[in-house]
């Protein structure tokens, strides 16, 4: 609905009314609830690293978001140049090229929304990823049930400098099984050259 009423842009849409929701086609009540958590979105806390990664920039997912912002605030990225970006680890010369451009044409719409004042959690620069994990660098998918909680593997495997996935695919490095895991999905890595290992093994890995 909103495409077609021409309303792609994340200002736009944080701008609209209940009438004008209403006018589209939505319910009063839908209406009333569309613009509610637009408002909710703007107090609840976020991480700016997630914000960023909202924008859909080229080569700027979360977690290629989160070492940007890992060495550069928010509000200076727009800076970087992309000699500055491939000297950070992780970023090679494509991406570093095709950041700086693809990042100008959202920056107008970035600055809208934080004007919104957004409750942004800011990434602390003095944080160090351990570079010399045995992870580091390295594209990890956790899937099946694990012991640990989801989010928890995550946050330390990007910590340890390591992209997190959701699914497999020739970029894969490792994918850590849990249990009640499908033996397709483990061809699947298999046959792309994906190291396959137990969260168990893993854990031992990163000595956790």
């Amino acid at each position: 609905v909103l495409v077609a009423k021409q309303i792609t842009q994340l200002p736009a849409i944080y701008a609209l009314q209940a009438d004008e929701f209403e006018a589209m086609g939505f319910g009063p009540k839908q209406a009333t609830n569309l613009v509610a958590q637009l408002k909710r979105s703007c107090t609840e806390e976020v991480e700016d690293w997630r914000f960023l990664a909202a924008f859909g920039i080229e080569h700027l997912g979360r977690g290629d978001s989160r070492k940007l912002l890992k060495e550069v605030p928010l509000a200076k990225i727009i800076e970087l140049s992309s000699d500055d970006i491939v000297k950070i680890n992780g970023f090679g010369p494509i991406t570093a090229e095709a950041i700086p451009t693809s990042l100008k044409s959202k920056w107008e719409s970035i600055q809208a929304l934080l004007k919104l004042g957004f409750n942004l959690i800011l990434t602390d620069q003095n944080e160090q990823v351990a570079d010399d994990s045995p992870i580091s660098g390295k594209s990890l998918v956790f899937t099946g049930a694990m012991q640990q909680p989801r989010n928890a593997m995550k946050e330390m495997a990007l910590s340890l400098g390591a992209k997190v996935q959701t699914t497999v695919n020739k970029k894969t490095d490792i994918l850590v099984i849990g249990a009640k895991v499908g033996a397709k999905k483990i061809e699947k890595a298999e046959a792309l050259g994906t190291e396959v290992m137990t969260e168990q093994d893993y854990l031992a890995l990163i000595q956790v």
